[in-house]
């Protein structure tokens, strides 16, 4: 049985008809099972669908013009050899025309379609590929949307957490905007924490290459900084404050692999992990305890499971009991106390 990350990696090879019979059939259920499922599918077979009429129209143009200029051959024998030139260059150039115009037309069309959006579910994380070949893995509750093929630039859009491995062109930038900040590569691996429901801070972390954030300081002015491997900033899109700090280990990106890896972690950082893993908010009564220090690895395992292990190792205490929790909270997500 294939769970769900293998399934949605195999779903542009669904739409082309390049999986096997059981493969086949476990995507067939798999797109039943919610009307979500069946959402992601849809837009897989709709960029398909495009790329497959693009291909058809330009072979179909190229046999319509060979058949013309055959045609015209026949009727025409006694023409010179400069006459026969400008002839069949002159019906090549209609059905090229035509082509060019249909094209154009479809390149409109597709500019003016909705942009295709991925989400990943609540304690589920997605991955996908882009169409200029970026592999793109999304964390719990979190949506990318980006054009259905890209210009002069590659532009996507990040409500929550994702880890980008982009694929290099040096003609085209990569650009990934949050609303607040805007993080911009030309190939390399790094991560991305943009909750618009969690605040307003954006965390980037750069796992290999090099990255510009574009973000607003103080005196709306656009300011520029260059990361480098190890790092991450901090930006808060209120204060317009940046902070940076180096990161050893892979704790931060572990959750695309499926796990939580905290290695001498600090609490207010293991909860943000936990937090985005499960689409918990965590209210920590007594700031003091934020600065303690964790190393374990969770991989699979309920919240329930992780509570339970702080409160044996520690003596932190969680509480589910809303009441005067948070009277701003609006996410709608559980809130568990901290105390």
């Amino acid at each position: 049985m294939l769970n769900d990350q293998t399934i949605q990696e195999l779903l542009p090879l669904y739409a082309r008809g390049e999986v096997s019979e059981q493969q086949g059939r476990e995507v067939d259920e798999w797109i039943c099972r919610s009307t979500a499922n069946r959402k992601m599918a849809e837009q897989y077979f709709r960029l398909e669908q495009l790329y497959s009429l693009a291909e058809a129209s330009e072979k179909a143009d190229t046999d319509n013009a060979l058949h013309a200029i055959h045609s015209r051959m026949r009727q025409t024998r006694t023409r010179n050899a400069l006459g026969w030139l400008k002839l069949a260059a002159a019906i090549l150039s209609i059905p090229l025309l035509i082509s060019t115009i249909w094209l154009s037309s479809e390149i409109r069309k597709q500019d003016s379609l909705p942009p295709v959006q991925i989400k990943s579910t609540v304690g589920m994380t997605t991955s996908t590929t882009l169409p200029d070949g970026t592999k793109v893995w999304l964390n719990s509750n979190s949506t990318l949307s980006y054009p259905i093929r890209f210009g002069s630039t590659r532009e996507v859009t990040l409500d929550g957490e994702a880890y980008f491995d982009v694929a290099k062109d040096n003609g085209r930038k990569f650009i990934v905007s949050t609303g607040n900040m805007q993080v911009e590569v030309t190939g390399t691996e790094f991560d991305v924490e943009a909750y618009s429901d969690r605040g307003p801070e954006v965390r980037t972390t750069l796992v290999s290459g090099s990255v510009l954030l574009h973000c607003i300081n103080a005196e709306g002015r656009i300011r520029t900084v260059q990361m480098s491997p190890g790092e991450q900033f901090c930006y808060n899109s209120e204060t317009f404050k940046l902070s940076r700090r180096n990161i050893d280990g892979p704790g931060v990106t572990a959750w695309k692999d499926g796990k939580t890896i905290l290695e001498n972690t600090s609490l207010e950082d293991a909860l943000r992990a936990i937090g985005n893993r499960f689409n918990i908010e965590f209210l920590v009564r007594n700031q003091a305890l934020l600065s303690n220090r964790y190393t374990g690895t969770f991989s699979g395992q309920t919240l329930d499971v992780v509570l339970e292990h702080f409160k044996r190792t520690t003596k932190i205490h969680f509480d589910t009991d809303l009441k005067g929790a948070d009277p701003d909270n609006i996410s709608g997500r559980q809130v568990i106390i901290v105390y």
